[in-house]
């Protein structure tokens, strides 16, 4: 069970943020302390990310008008 614990704190997420502006949302992750790990842009409206699994909660809380899609655990 501690190793359990332990493996979602190293773990990482990889989420894909999609809408009008998504650069925008990226500067409120940053301005939030969530620290990114990779960034990759797919096209104009379309970023993936690379974020630690307890940051993942924030990034929710953070959502308003983008669409957030869990990518891999």
């Amino acid at each position: 069970m501690k190793n359990k614990f332990i493996y979602k704190m190293h773990s990482k997420v990889s989420v894909q943020i999609h809408g009008k502006t998504p650069e925008r949302f990226i500067l409120r992750l940053h301005k939030s302390n969530i620290d990114i790990i990779e960034l990759k842009k797919v096209n104009r409206e379309l970023f993936e990310i690379i974020i630690n699994y307890a940051d993942y909660e924030k990034l929710l809380k953070l959502n308003t008008i983008y669409d957030l899609s869990l990518i891999h655990i």
